[in-house]
């Protein structure tokens, strides 16, 4: 019986720290039918360099070295079209996998039905210097496998490192919208539409918490717009299936309006307000947040001041 290849992309921004740990837990995975892809993303410090070094030991890893920075969602895109794997791992360059990960999920994902598009599992959060935050999941509890449509669009709750999925479903569903600033809610969604999803309780790797890392841009003054704009897309996009069928998606919209408008991102809130609306049997009213949006309150500073503390 033939083992079934997976195909790990690597896409690299910034962190030449990072990369080169993050590649050497590809080549050292118990699974042998792995191919690595390695995107640079026209980083400006010396990943190229770091990544570079690392080729000369393995030359016949594929690498694609980008002139601009293109974003995460058509680097990878471009790099699965180069690409011969079964199943597929996007790997951030500051991410580190467990060593027998690749091996645990395949040998799981391969003994599911066929309904099953993605599996997800925990990660250990580390700071800059690999020192242990937290899990992403608390450990001693149980997370849901199955049909997670509604679930995802609820609750923010599935580790991106921790993902591994069918490249016929990733294709099916058009890869990732490069439309977007980010890419994994949107993806998720689209798949729950139509498959399963499985978790697998083991710690699959480990998620570097940086300053600077792309999760922390909901909470950027700069960033957090765009951010919030690509989420708002994608609630657009489910909300149609979501009204058709009467179902109920209030607790993560009504979050990203929270958040919105606390950020000071009015006409963002209202459209958020606008989906909840039409989700709900009676309209969505809060007075503190609708005076917020008409007079303009921004209470960014005091919410990002909020955050730091909690």
């Amino acid at each position: 019986m033939t083992e079934s290849i997976v195909t790990v992309i690597c896409t690299c921004y910034n962190h030449e720290k990072y990369v080169r740990n993050a590649l050497l837990s590809v080549i050292n995975q118990s699974y042998k039918h792995i191919e690595l892809i390695i995107v640079d993303n026209a980083s400006t410090d010396n990943s190229k360099l770091e990544i570079r070094l690392f080729l000369n030991q393995y030359p016949e890893i594929l690498f694609i070295s980008n002139t601009e920075n293109i974003g995460l969602p058509k680097s990878f895109n471009a790099a699965v079209k180069l690409s011969r794997g079964d199943y597929l791992i996007d790997l951030a360059a500051d991410d580190i996998l467990d060593p027998d990960r690749v091996k645990l999920q395949i040998d799981t994902f391969e003994k599911l039905n066929t309904n099953f598009g993605l599996l997800y599992s925990n990660i250990e959060e580390i700071d800059s210097n690999g020192q242990h935050l937290r899990y992403s999941l608390k450990p001693n509890l149980t997370y849901p496998s199955g049909n997670l449509f509604l679930d995802i669009l609820n609750k923010h709750f599935i580790p991106s490192p921790s993902t591994i999925f069918k490249r016929k479903v990733f294709e099916e569903i058009g890869g990732y919208n490069e439309n977007l600033v980010f890419e994994d809610f949107d993806f998720w969604v689209r798949c729950a539409v139509k498959y399963d999803f499985y978790y697998l309780p083991i710690i699959s790797g480990k998620k570097t918490i940086l300053k600077n890392s792309f999760s922390s841009f909901f909470y950027s003054k700069t960033k957090s717009e765009n951010m919030l704009a690509s989420t708002l897309q994608t609630y657009k996009w489910a909300s149609k299936i979501i009204i058709k069928n009467n179902k109920n998606i209030n607790s993560g919209i009504s979050y990203y309006f929270r958040q919105a408008t606390l950020m000071g991102h009015f006409e963002l809130a209202l459209e958020f307000k606008n989906i909840l609306n039409r989700s709900k049997k009676q309209p969505f009213n809060n007075l503190i947040y609708n005076i917020l949006i008409r007079f303009h309150i921004n209470l960014s500073k005091l919410y990002l001041l909020y955050r730091r503390f909690l």
